[in-house]
């Protein structure tokens, strides 16, 4: 792990060249260009090598209608603070860029996240995995996707699958049962045909643009210690919440 205080100096570094960038007449468009586009926070900034800087984004999905559940279960608390608080909470910890992905503008004001909202509606999850990767900012090779409705989801967890992924289009974890967890995956902006094909064709199925796509499905033991079979339970019914919260 990079210290924060190595953090730091790296950042103070790289403000130091979008101050040289925007003073000095000498340096091509280009290159000042990129120079300026950086974006870094203290302590939510990747380290891949001595040269390159990794600054992720990931999508809190939060745009279900809790039909199982019989009442918005993003509401519900745990520990005192909402689950889809909880979420964007946990992710800001190590993710510079968080946003969440919602069916209707404003649902959720009190959240201090950006929205995104969905473009194609009424197709569950891909349509927020399309609205995620539509609105991707230039400085983000793709996105790390999560519901909200997982309360043991973990961003470091997040940050070893994006690592995994490599040169693929997406990665997600496969179960020994051959059961896969798309609502806790990368997804790069090439996905966004694929996607954008699928919703045409009326095959909402995040399975039916996984296995058309590179898409990379790694074992649980590949996450090594930050694997948990509770990372990926999700609260869909009554009894889910009661299991995590003690309430009924």
């Amino acid at each position: 792990m990079v210290s924060r205080q190595a953090r730091n100096s790296l950042i103070q570094c790289v403000l130091a060249l979008k101050r040289w960038a925007f003073g000095n007449r000498f340096p091509s468009l280009r290159a000042r260009s990129a120079i300026c586009r950086i974006k870094l926070a203290p302590t939510r900034v990747r380290i891949i090598s001595k040269w390159v800087i990794a600054i992720y984004a990931a999508v809190v999905l939060a745009g279900g209608a809790s039909r199982r559940m019989g009442r918005d279960k993003l509401l519900l608390e745990v520990d005192g603070t909402t689950l889809l608080e909880a979420a964007v909470n946990r992710f800001k910890e190590e993710f510079a860029d968080v946003c969440v992905s919602v069916a209707e503008n404003g649902k959720y004001p009190q959240i201090k996240a950006r929205e995104i909202v969905d473009v194609r509606r009424g197709a569950g999850p891909l349509s927020g995995l399309h609205a995620a990767l539509t609105s991707l900012r230039h400085d983000h090779d793709g996105v790390f996707v999560v519901a909200a409705d997982l309360p043991y989801s973990s961003p470091k967890a997040a940050l070893r699958i994006i690592e995994l992924c490599g040169d693929h289009d997406a990665c997600i974890i496969r179960l020994a049962n051959g059961n896969i967890e798309p609502l806790f995956g990368y997804y790069k902006k090439t996905l966004l045909p694929l996607c954008e094909e699928a919703l045409s064709s009326g095959d909402n199925r995040m399975s039916e643009v996984l296995y058309k796509a590179d898409t990379r499905f790694i074992p649980p033991e590949e996450l090594g210690e930050l694997w948990d079979e509770k990372l990926i339970f999700n609260i869909n019914y009554p009894d889910d919440y009661s299991r995590v919260s003690g309430k009924k």
